[in-house]
């Protein structure tokens, strides 16, 4: 075969390969840039907050954070974030995304409550277990002893020098307070304190008003009292290991009631508005909740439930939930 004709043919090999290699390089090129933006240009956002909560990511989608902390990746860069959660509002965030690596963010949420139609209300109220108390006299001491009614043997829970007159006697397995009526003509009351599991019997002091009811909380150690003084109700008073003090409020014995965090709910008219409040006997101080304006009747059969989220009642046929 003449050297001419291998020649040529080589040449048009590497023609051939040259012609392959330039337009391959390109397509492989663009194969790789594809790759990389699809499969390999991400950072990770990581979210953590108070669950349950809605992100939605500007152009990117959404997610749904059920569980702490969720995570997505996203293409680097800026991304505009907004949040979504019952009951409550956050403030949108614009996060710098980086490329490889993930970046944490923590929405703070404000809760909005807000009032809405039910179809029933749950007979869930916090369950305070009362425990039934007598004085008897102690032959031993001399003296008029406080026990558990039914628990033998008898023993002292506190002892008082004198026989009490007529006393009331509310108490839990945390503690009990006692009511002596001071004075018939006066209307006053002594009252005492006895905390069971720091074994001290406080004496709260005289009051000028007489107390008619008493609901003590969830965790057994404050009282609510109702009082009345010459023949009229003088509102809401809070009995403790501490003192005795006033709840600045218009609001009756009867509507106020204990959450699960021990903790008061009343709810208070203004003219057409109900304001519903929540009172902490820790601090000693009232905050509104929701005020409701569009009630035809007062509202009645209020309860909580266990989350301290959530207040129903009932106004005229209609059943409503306030969620705060």
């Amino acid at each position: 075969m003449p050297e001419e004709f291998i020649y040529d043919q080589n040449e048009i090999q590497k023609q051939k390969k040259k012609k392959i290699i330039f337009f391959s390089v390109p397509v492989l090129l663009i194969v790789l840039v594809v790759i990389f933006y699809k499969f390999l240009n991400f950072g990770t956002l990581v979210i953590v907050g108070d669950a349950p909560f809605e992100v939605i990511l500007f152009e990117q989608g959404s997610i749904s954070c059920n569980e702490i902390p969720c995570e997505k990746k996203l293409k680097p860069g800026e991304t505009f974030i907004s949040y979504f959660k019952m009951g409550h509002t956050a403030k949108s965030d614009i996060v710098d995304v980086p490329l490889w690596r993930s970046i944490e963010i923590t929405p703070t949420f404000t809760r909005e409550p807000f009032l809405q139609e039910v179809t029933e209300i749950p007979q869930n109220r916090p369950v305070i277990e009362k425990v039934e108390y007598e004085i008897k006299y102690d032959k031993y001491s001399k003296k008029h002893k406080l026990i558990a009614v039914g628990k033998i043997p008898e023993l002292p829970i506190a002892y008082f020098p004198n026989k009490l007159k007529s006393p009331k006697i509310i108490g839990t397995q945390d503690s009990v307070i006692i009511i002596e009526q001071a004075s018939t003509k006066s209307g006053t009351s002594d009252i005492y304190y006895i905390d069971i599991k720091a074994n001290k019997q406080i004496n709260l002091g005289t009051t000028d008003y007489e107390i008619l009811a008493v609901k003590p909380s969830p965790n057994g150690r404050a009282y609510l009292l109702k009082t009345r003084k010459n023949s009229k109700e003088q509102g809401l008073y809070l009995a403790n290991q501490y003192s005795i003090s006033k709840i600045y409020t218009a609001a009756k014995f009867e509507e106020a009631i204990w959450t699960y965090s021990n903790k008061i709910i009343f709810v208070e008219q203004a003219e057409t508005d109900y304001d519903f409040k929540l009172f902490d006997p820790e601090t000693n101080t009232n905050e509104s909740i929701y005020s409701v304006k569009t009630l035809t009747n007062p509202p009645s059969k209020i309860t909580v439930d266990n989350t301290n989220e959530h207040i129903y009642f009932k106004s005229g046929p209609t059943l409503y939930l306030i969620t705060y």
